[in-house]
This record gives C-alpha cells, structure tokens and sequence, in this order.
C-alpha cells in the first residue's frame, strides 16, 4: 500500500474507490497488528513469570557454588582443586533447535548436562576430597541453570523488541494512516457531491432555457 501522505488526492471517483480499498485493508492490518500486539504480551508476561523463580535460584546456586569452591580450596589445597579440575570430562552438552512463536524464529536451549558422580567426572579420588566433589556438583547445577536463565532471557527480549515493533505498527495505523484515509475519503466525497449538485443546477438552467427559448 503506498500513500503519498501530504499531497493533494485528486478528487475523482477512480481515486475514491482506490482509498476506500486502502481504508479497508488499514484497518485490517490495524485488527491483525492489535491480535498480534496482545499475543506477544501475554507472551512476554509468561515467559517474564517463568524467568523470575529462575532467575533467584541462579542467584542462591552462584552464591553456593562460590563457597563450594573456597571451602574445597581451604580443604583440599588450590593444586588439588587445578589437578581435579583438569581431570575432569567435559560436561557440557547442548541441544538447540529453533522454534516459531507469533513469527519469531527463537532458539530452544535444552541442557544436557549429567549430575555425575566423581568416578563419573573423571579426575581420581586419592587427591580430591567430598568438599571438591561438593563444588563441582553444585558448579554442574550452576551450569544448567545459566543455560535455562539465558535461553529465557533472549526469548523474553526477543518478545519485547517485537512487541515494540508491534505497538509502533498499530499507533502509526490509528494515529496517521487510518485518520488520514478517513480525511482524504470525507474530502473526495464533498467535492464529488459539490459537482453532482452542479450539474444537477447546470441541467436545470439548461432545461428551463430550452423551454423559454421554444415559448418565444
């Protein structure tokens, strides 16, 4: 649809049709954009809900995973916890696939991480101690949990960008386009009504002088 919005229409029926056309499919994008609008916001405050319990227990699990790690390097000695850790497998798995949602491809995250037990993490158990395996247990659930966070976190900002999008659509539909339109139509319709009556008066004085020219 394209408007030349501040130039003179050119009062004719052809371009009172176009209008009308244009009127009709504004406000039907108007109505989809609105749908759309209120989709993504219920969308957004779900997501938001289900972040914010997530969100506090990273903040306990991060707090517990920081005195896991002092506690084991008081007990155990630092070249211990270096010595663990570099025996460690790898624990970090992922699986990404990409979903839409109200037209968004987002990303879906899902940890594959294993809570292991020490022979399962890899590193011996002559040099570790129970405050090692603490700490790595608690750095494991850290771990899935920052995953879950942050997967959360770019669905919810990915809403709220379209959601803004979406709102700046609809405002420029009811507060320019559509008021606009409505103008343009009112405007043609005068000046299309103004030549009826015209012509009508241009006729009649036509008419009445073609009957006083034949009673001459």
């Amino acid at each position: 649809m394209s408007l030349n919005i501040g130039w003179k229409t050119r009062p004719t029926r052809y371009e009172l049709l176009k209008l009308r056309e244009q009127q009709k499919l504004a406000k039907r994008a108007h109505d989809l954009l609105e749908d759309k609008y209120r989709m993504l916001n219920l969308e957004a405050k779900s997501i938001k809900n289900t972040l914010l319990p997530f969100e506090k227990q990273l903040d306990s699990e991060l707090g517990k995973s920081y005195r896991a790690f002092f506690r084991a390097v008081m007990h155990s000695g630092l070249k211990n916890m270096e010595l663990a850790a570099k025996s460690t497998k790898a624990n970090d798995n992922i699986k990404v696939r990409w979903e839409r949602v109200h037209g968004l491809t987002l990303p879906n995250i899902k940890p594959k991480i294993e809570r292991r037990n020490p022979l399962k993490r890899g590193y011996g158990l002559s040099n570790t101690s129970a405050a090692i395996d603490d700490a790595a247990e608690s750095a494991e659930q850290t771990v899935i949990l920052l995953v879950t966070v942050s997967e959360l976190r770019n669905t919810l900002r990915a809403l709220q960008r379209e959601v803004e999008r979406t709102r700046i659509r609809v405002f420029a539909l009811e507060k320019v386009l559509l008021p606009y339109l409505d103008q343009e139509i009112k405007t043609i319709e005068i000046k299309l009504e103004e030549r009826e009556r015209e012509r009508h008066t241009v006729w009649r004085l036509i008419k009445q002088n073609r009957g006083d020219s034949t009673n001459i």
